[in-house]
């Protein structure tokens, strides 16, 4: 009978890939995680329902007291439906109606997302407004030209139309 649990193998060059799988034998595990030379990439793994999370972000929000239930709740919904290069739609009736919230509820924990940083707001050459996460919190994609630093080790930034010196802030 196979198992859940979170494994790690090791390839022939040594590098070593995790992941949580049901399993019933180490061949399985090697041969679901590792092919021969080739690690599995996240499209592979996850196909395109994934986002890289930073660690420091979840630990910032589970800490801030601001951020109780209802709106640690709209905070991983937001993380859960954010698409390609950190795109978000904020449709505060239709995310009310998936969490089973009310509207008002919803505006008011995306306010304080606003607030805090959490939610970019980038307007478009058309004057449209359109919402990401912001990079700090995590990113959806390949970053390559799209997110820069203005100093090393300082705070990430989302490119405007993937130039470095137009960045939203």
């Amino acid at each position: 009978m196979p198992i859940n649990r979170l494994v790690e193998c090791i390839n022939d060059d040594g590098e070593i890939s995790e992941g949580r799988l049901k399993i019933t034998t180490r061949e399985e595990i090697e041969r679901k995680l590792v092919r021969k030379n080739k690690n599995f990439s996240t499209s592979e793994a996850y196909g395109d329902r994934w986002i890289q999370v930073y660690q420091d972000t979840l630990l910032t929000v589970a800490k801030d007291r601001e951020f109780k239930g209802s709106s640690f709740r709209v905070f991983v919904y937001l993380l859960a439906r954010t698409c390609f290069e950190n795109h978000l739609s904020l449709n505060s009736v239709i995310m009310a109606k998936n969490l089973g919230m009310d509207d008002s509820d919803v505006r008011k924990c995306i306010g304080l997302m606003k607030k805090k940083g959490i939610l970019v707001k980038e307007v478009d050459s058309e004057g449209f407004v359109k919402w990401r996460l912001d990079p700090n919190c995590g990113y959806k994609g390949d970053m390559e030209g799209k997110v820069y630093r203005k100093e090393s080790g300082g705070k990430l930034y989302l490119a405007v139309n993937n130039v470095s010196d137009q960045v939203v802030e």
